[in-house]
């Protein structure tokens, strides 16, 4: 995995965990 792909996933899971805390989706 590239370190594309790790960033992309961690901003996605980040972004994911964010809508989740504040009901943003």
């Amino acid at each position: 995995m590239g370190p594309l792909e790790t960033l992309l996933d961690f901003t996605l899971a980040h972004i994911d965990s964010l809508s989740g805390f504040t009901g943003f989706e």
